[in-house]
């Protein structure tokens, strides 16, 4: 005799079908979980300091302010030092938050070398106490911050002088001296193609920081192929069509004009995506992003 089994109805099949799609659903979400823990490692945060100052941090690729961060490193917390000059020398520090500066950078990091170092009194601590990384990961990176390295150019070169002296016309400045500070090549965002970073700044008056000339100027831009053709892309800034200062009877700020000079300090991969980041010491940080430079991190820190 043979087993009758009952005939499922339409209804029947939506629900299998339902279950099935909810199913896929929770498949493709644990799937999208396991390829985000890859890509940017873990989901603890990782603290990022410049100096001894804490900048920020990173968690699952998105970045935190040092306010979002500064609980993590309340406790001794191991980091590796990284200078950006010697990408594969890598220094393990510990790192624990000394103290909090209006002035410099809201909250300093004593850096030893050993774990269990005991943190000096307060009183004694400065902002030279202890080790000074250039720059320092939470140990918890399981990434490579120097995937590419910067490659030096000539400061000198006419093509890139001349690179300088058109983007300076678009400011109105015209007649200037152009003096590139700081020039490399290198892929920000892993396409394959190099980017060129300059750094340049002139000051008629250098000795004089209240006085700025028509023509001084400060900027630090990218230089990158989009769609066959060059780019100029400003990370920062200053340009000065006329004087500044050198009337007593000018109102601040035009008095005491405020410039910075936005010259590269490091460029890393700070957040494990692949994508380097431009360290300024001005301290912003920029990451490249569909062809835009956009401020992930930014400070008021004291660093040499």
């Amino acid at each position: 005799m043979k087993t009758k089994f009952p005939r499922q109805t339409a209804g029947g099949d939506k629900q299998i079908k339902g279950v099935l799609i909810v199913r896929k659903a929770v498949i493709f979400g644990c799937l999208l979980i396991l390829m985000n823990q890859t890509m940017f490692g873990q989901t603890e945060i990782i603290p990022i300091t410049i100096g001894n100052y804490l900048i920020g941090g990173t968690q699952n690729g998105k970045w935190l302010t040092d306010e979002q961060v500064v609980k993590a490193v309340e406790k001794e917390t191991k980091f590796i030092g990284l200078n950006p000059n010697m990408v594969k020398k890598r220094d393990a520090l510990f790192g624990t938050f000394a103290f909090s500066s209006e002035a410099c950078g809201n909250y300093y990091l004593f850096f030893a070398s050993a774990a269990g170092t005991a943190l000096p009194p307060r009183e004694s601590l400065t902002e030279s106490s202890g080790l000074q990384p250039k720059l320092a990961l939470g140990a918890n990176a399981k990434w490579n911050p120097f995937p590419r390295v910067p490659r030096k150019i000539s400061r000198t070169a006419p093509n890139y002088t001349k690179i300088i002296a058109d983007f300076l016309k678009t400011k109105r400045i015209t007649k200037t001296k152009i003096v590139i500070t700081d020039a490399v090549g290198i892929d920000l965002d892993g396409d394959g193609a190099e980017e060129l970073i300059l750094s340049a700044t002139y000051f008629k008056n250098a000795g004089n920081a209240e006085r700025r000339a028509a023509g001084d100027y400060s900027l630090t831009m990218i230089r990158k192929i989009i769609g066959g053709k060059p780019q100029n892309i400003l990370l920062e800034g200053e340009f000065f069509t006329r004087n500044a200062g050198s009337d007593l009877n000018m109102t601040y700020p035009e008095m005491y004009p405020t410039v910075t000079k936005p010259a590269i300090y490091a460029i890393a991969d700070l957040n494990g995506d692949g994508n380097l980041e431009i360290i300024l010491h001005a301290v912003n940080i920029f990451s490249l992003k569909d062809n835009k430079a956009i401020a992930v991190l930014e400070g008021d820190l004291c660093i040499n």
